[in-house]
């Protein structure tokens, strides 16, 4: 299994500012779980924010009377 999708989110997270607590920690070499727990955080943050402020693609699906 593959986690390119979540990676690419963790990245465009970073980009946009979100990730400032995830960096210091990846450059501390903090232990993996508070690593973890700041990521898990980090993309939380990120999908509300994509949720609320990035259009979403609409579904054209035809409706079967």
């Amino acid at each position: 299994m593959s986690n390119s999708g979540v990676d690419y989110d963790l990245a465009r997270a970073v980009k946009c500012g979100f990730g400032s607590e995830y960096e210091s920690l990846e450059k501390k070499r903090a232990s993996r779980e508070s690593v973890n727990v700041a990521r898990e955080a980090l993309l939380a943050a990120y999908y509300e924010y994509r949720k609320k402020f990035v259009p979403q693609k609409k579904l054209n699906i035809p409706t079967i009377l």
